[in-house]
Formats: structure tokens, C-alpha cells, sequence
């Protein structure tokens, strides 16, 4: 699936790219998030971690694929905005250290499977600190046959 996504971003726009999501943008300006030390867990192209910084919020965005990091750093440099973004997994992180104060999920946690979904419930919630909010967006649906090839299912 890496490799999936890694292509996608690198020739083209997957669908879920669509700027900062809305829910963020509503808790953020209604003063619900106060700014803080976030992390944005599988960011994509950066736009939810971008919206936080010039919100004041101090960023990383972590995300696997490559091509999806190199397309934030982009937008954040675009913006003028000091936003650190790392390639990693988040099922075993080397780039994250925490502690954060929020940490937005938007769409990763339901790419997991089971075991690796053990995996970053462990490694994530060790990255909040006291008091921490956690924004998980994600849902379920019966794979296709070519998710299960994709995910070994």
C-alpha cells in the first residue's frame, strides 16, 4: 500500500484531499483547540497541518508516503510557514517526539489492519502529552477484491 499511495501523490490528487477539514477548522476558529503542540498523523499533502500553523499551533505532520511529504513541505514553504514534516510509520515512529498537545487523525487509523492498528494505538498515544485532545476521523467499509490483494487480506 505504500507504494500505492506513494504513486498517487507523486501523478495525482487522491480524493481525500480536499484542504483542511472542516470539523478542525470549526474547533480551531471557535477557540474549542487553543493553539499548542499538535501532530498530524498520516497528513497527507499537509493542508490540516498547514491550517494549524497559521493558527498558531506549533506542527509536524508525519505521513508514509514520500511523495505526499515532499507535496506539504511545498505548501508549507508556499505559505511561509514553519511546519516540520518527516516521512515515517506510525506503527513504529523515529520522527515523532512528543509530547502533543492534539493529535488529528484524519483517514490513517482505518488503513490499519488489526495488528498494525495495535501497533499505533501504542506508538501514538505514548506522543500525548497530559490532558492531550485526539481528533480520529475515520470509518469502515467491506474491502473490495483489490483491497484485500492490496492489504494481504
Amino acid at each position: 500500500m505504500k507504494l500505492v499511495y506513494h504513486l498517487w501523490y507523486r501523478h495525482g490528487t487522491p480524493p481525500w484531499v480536499i484542504g483542511p477539514r472542516p470539523e478542525l477548522v470549526h474547533l480551531v476558529t471557535d477557540g474549542v483547540l487553543p493553539p499548542g503542540r499538535a501532530i498530524d498523523l498520516g497528513c497527507g499533502v499537509g493542508d490540516n497541518a498547514i491550517f494549524l500553523a497559521q493558527h498558531g499551533f506549533t506542527v509536524t505532520g508525519i505521513d508514509y508516503a514520500p511523495a505526499a511529504i515532499d507535496r506539504a513541505r511545498a505548501k508549507a514553504r508556499e505559505a511561509n510557514l514553519d511546519v516540520t514534516f518527516a516521512v515515517d510509520d506510525l506503527t513504529r515512529p523515529r520522527h515523532a517526539q512528543g509530547p502533543f498537545d492534539l493529535l488529528v487523525d484524519y483517514g490513517t487509523f482505518d488503513d490499519l489492519d488489526t495488528r498494525d492498528r495495535d501497533a499505533y494505538v501504542r506508538e501514538v498515544t505514548a506522543l500525548a502529552a497530559p490532558g492531550a485532545r485526539f481528533l480520529l476521523w475515520c470509518f469502515e467499509w467491506e474491502l473490495r477484491p483489490w483491497e484485500r490483494l492490496a492489504y494481504g487480506q
